[in-house]
Formats: structure tokens, C-alpha cells, sequence
């Protein structure tokens, strides 16, 4: 009987040893494998400051080159054809001939005096126009009369002290540069809709003429054409599928036709329509406020962009300049395949979903395109499950977090567990985002399901609080 006793206690306590055994291994390898998932979610997180990084540092680059060539299309290129008009005896002799021609007239364009002054000097001042790009150019008395126009249009021979232009954007220039009373000053007037070229937009620069003894003489302007500023912001190298780059004016309006939104923000739509034409985003009050940066904003058309902006200065009028990408395109690199890197590190490595969540909730990538995807984790119809909870968590600790099984509804209400850690802009320190894994319930089945040494009655598995 003791013999028999101590054998038994013998087999009890091997077994017990055994299944003790087991259990160790098995709990070290559950630790390792959430050890691992926690890794796995980090080299995301940096992967994805990376391209962020990268993205920005693009962006700015592009923007900073828009900037410099705005700049100089205005402050040199306009600038200096201007002043190198005024300031040829030739313009002098034009204006001051186009007024007393005027005059004689009876205050109208088109008598025989005028046409013999329009014969002498319009060829001249057409082919500077058409060397240099300009819509139009006027040469205006100081009484404020145009007493010429290369395009001929509806304000040949209007005023714009008293007459009809009075309230128009040439009015304002030709007010500004009045005023100024200096000749080396120049007045700019900023685009506004102008009735004499049927409504559409546009922008005008003058300058004072003066005559061989210093004296004011006139006023020459240009109406700016709005083809050379889109020249400069349409070009779109470096901006693959959804980046564009803009201008936007005090207004918010338009001042360059967007690449994306051609329906309602293009210059002549965006003046047609400030409703649906409007720009006012965070970026473009940040940049007329001065500023100048980078960050994830919501763009005109309220999607999620990456945007870098800052202002210009235009002869006293501040602009926007904006260079904006879309998050998606900018976070989730494509091999030349068009396989998405999110994607194919998914079924790499065994994860059921990952998903890319912005500060406010909002889901702009998942790699399967459940339910969830392009929903709210804060505020949306999903904010109540284990990725809601955890997508503010994260957002408030700023730290890896991980979320226990719990049914899913997005996955037909199947259990599911999540890992999730902070994207972090390293200019500010600020969580940008969250990438978050959704996990395999396999891969947990696969190392607790492992049967050496259970025999045929023996399992080991895992129970949650």
C-alpha cells in the first residue's frame, strides 16, 4: 500500500510538473507575442512619421519654389515692365497726345484725332503687351480718364475718378499710385470681378508717367493676366495624384484655380460662387494671419490633407500660398505594382486589419475597407467599441495601447482585440495620429493550440476578466 501510495504521489506530481511546464511556456509565448505586436505597431508608427516627415519636408520645398516664383513674377517681372514703361519718354508723348486727342473729341474715343494718335502708337503698345503677357494695358489722364486701351474693351474712354469705373479694381490702382506721389511708387489692386471684361476677376498694377521735366503726366496700368499665376501654381511636379498647389486672398477666394475642385474653385468660379467657392480652412487663415508651417488640416473640400502654407506679400495685400497633398496618398506608399504597403504587411504578418486614425476620429485608411473604414472612432457610430475606446486613449496618453477581445460590429460582431500607438509630428511633439492593428484571433489560437505533451485529454487556453 505505501509502495502504491508513492507511486501515485510520483505520477500526480509529474504531471503537475508537466502541465506547470506548459503552462510556463505557453505564457511566455503569449507575452512575446503581444511583446512583438507592440513592436510591430512602434516600427509603424515611425514608419509613418517617416513618410510624414518626408512628405512635409517636400511639400515645404515645393511651396517655398511657388512662393519665390510668385515673388518674382510680381516683384520683378511685373515691376519691372512696368516701370521700364513709364518710364520711356515714349509713354509720355503717348498719354499726353491720347488726351489732348481726347479732349478734342468732345471727351470720346475714335474721332479723327484720336484714330491719328492710335495709328502712331498702338502697334508699339500692342506688342509690348503680347511680349510681356498682359490682358491689357491702359494709358490714363490724371483727371482719371482712359484715354486708351490695347484690348478696346467697354472702359476705353470711361473715368474712374467720377465715371462708371470709379468703383473698380483699375480705380483702385490708379488711386493708389495718385496718392503715393512718388514715381518710383506702383499701385496694385487686387483681383475683384471687373465689368468691362464681362465680370470675370482680375487684378491691375499702374504707375505714374512722368514727362521730360519730372512732372506727372498720366498714369499707365496693366490689367494682370491670370494665366501667368496658374502657369506658376499648376505646375505639378512632385505632387502626384492629389497634391495642388494654390493661392487664396483675403477674401478667402481664389486667386489661382485649383487642380482638384475645378467646378467651384477656379478664380472665375470661386468669384461667381463665394459660397461653394470659398477657402476658409486653417491653413489659409494661419498664412494671411502671416504664418508660415505644416500640419494635417481639412482642406476646402473637407478632406484630410497634409498641407504647408504661408503668405506672400503683394504691394501691401497678403495672399495664401498653399501646397497640400491627400493624407492617404502621402501615408501609404504604393509599390509599382499598386499594392499598398499596408496591405501586404498585413498578410505578412497575420494581423486581420490596420487602420490610420486621425486627432478627430476619423478612419482615413484601413487596409480591408470594413464598415469602419472612413467612419469616426470619436464621435461615430462605432465610438462605443474596444477601437473607440482605445483610438481616445492613445490619443490622450500619447502612449501604446492595447484593447482586449470584445465583439466587433464592423466584423460582424466576431471578437476582436486591437494594438494602436501615436504617430508624433516631430516639429511640435503633437499626436497627429494613430495607427492601430486589428489582431488575429489565429494567430493566439495557433500558439495555445500546440498539443506536445497534452496527451489526449490535455488543452491549455486563455480566459479574459
Amino acid at each position: 500500500m505505501l509502495s502504491l501510495m508513492e507511486s501515485n504521489s510520483a505520477l500526480s506530481k509529474a504531471a503537475f510538473n508537466q502541465l506547470e511546464g506548459v503552462r510556463g511556456i505557453k505564457k511566455a509565448q503569449i507575452e512575446k507575442f503581444f511583446a512583438e505586436r507592440e513592436g510591430d505597431t512602434k516600427v509603424l508608427a515611425e514608419t509613418a512619421t517617416t513618410l510624414m516627415t518626408e512628405a512635409f519636408f517636400k511639400l515645404d520645398a515645393i511651396k517655398e519654389a511657388k512662393a519665390q516664383s510668385i515673388n518674382r513674377y510680381f516683384n520683378e517681372q511685373l515691376s519691372g515692365s512696368i516701370h521700364a514703361l513709364k518710364d520711356t519718354p515714349l509713354t509720355s508723348d503717348a498719354v499726353s497726345e491720347y488726351e489732348t486727342a481726347f479732349r478734342m473729341g468732345g471727351g470720346k474715343v475714335g474721332g479723327a484725332e484720336w484714330n491719328t494718335v492710335n495709328d502712331k502708337y498702338h502697334s508699339w503698345l500692342t506688342e509690348n503687351l503680347e511680349e510681356n503677357g498682359f490682358y491689357d494695358i491702359f494709358l490714363i489722364s490724371l483727371d482719371g480718364d482712359v484715354v486708351y486701351s490695347v484690348t478696346a474693351e467697354a472702359d476705353l474712354g470711361e473715368n474712374v475718378i467720377n465715371g462708371s469705373l470709379k468703383n473698380s479694381g483699375l480705380a483702385e490702382a490708379f488711386n493708389k499710385t495718385v496718392a503715393a506721389n512718388d514715381g518710383e511708387a506702383l499701385g496694385f489692386a487686387d483681383m475683384s470681378p471687373y465689368a468691362p471684361s464681362g465680370g470675370a476677376p482680375a487684378s491691375f498694377i499702374a504707375g505714374i508717367i512722368e514727362n521730360s521735366y519730372g512732372q506727372p503726366s498720366g498714369v499707365v496700368a496693366f490689367q494682370i493676366p491670370l494665366g501667368k499665376i496658374n502657369e506658376v501654381m499648376n505646375e505639378r511636379a512632385g505632387l502626384g495624384k492629389t497634391g495642388e498647389t494654390y493661392l487664396v486672398g483675403p477674401d478667402m477666394l481664389m486667386r489661382s484655380d485649383s487642380f482638384l475642385d475645378p467646378k467651384y474653385h477656379t478664380v472665375n468660379a470661386s468669384f461667381a460662387d463665394p459660397v461653394k467657392g470659398t477657402a476658409d480652412t486653417e491653413a489659409v487663415r494661419m498664412a494671411l494671419n502671416g504664418e508660415s508651417g505644416s500640419d494635417i488640416i481639412s482642406d476646402y473640400n473637407g478632406n484630410p490633407v497634409l498641407s504647408s502654407y504661408t503668405s506672400i506679400d503683394l504691394f501691401g495685400i497678403k495672399w495664401a500660398l498653399l501646397a497640400e497633398i491627400d493624407v492617404a496618398e502621402a501615408f501609404v506608399p504604393v509599390d509599382p505594382q499598386g499594392e499598398e504597403f499596408y496591405k501586404k504587411y498585413v498578410d505578412a504578418y497575420g494581423y486581420y486589419d490596420l487602420f490610420l486614425i486621425l486627432p478627430d476620429g476619423y478612419v482615413f485608411y484601413s487596409a480591408f475597407r470594413e464598415p469602419d473604414y472612413q467612419t469616426n472612432m470619436i464621435n461615430g457610430k462605432f465610438k462605443d467599441s474596444n477601437l473607440g475606446e482605445l483610438t481616445r486613449s492613445v490619443f490622450k496618453t500619447n502612449k501604446f495601447g492595447i484593447a482586449d477581445f470584445a465583439p466587433y460590429a464592423p466584423s460582424n460582431g466576431a471578437p476582436a482585440a486591437f494594438v494602436a500607438a501615436p504617430i508624433i509630428h516631430p516639429e511640435d511633439n503633437e499626436t497627429e495620429m494613430v495607427v492601430a492593428l486589428q489582431l488575429s484571433l489565429d494567430s493566439i489560437n495557433e500558439v495555445m493550440q500546440q498539443r506536445d505533451g497534452m496527451g489526449e485529454t490535455g488543452e491549455t487556453y486563455l480566459v479574459g476578466s
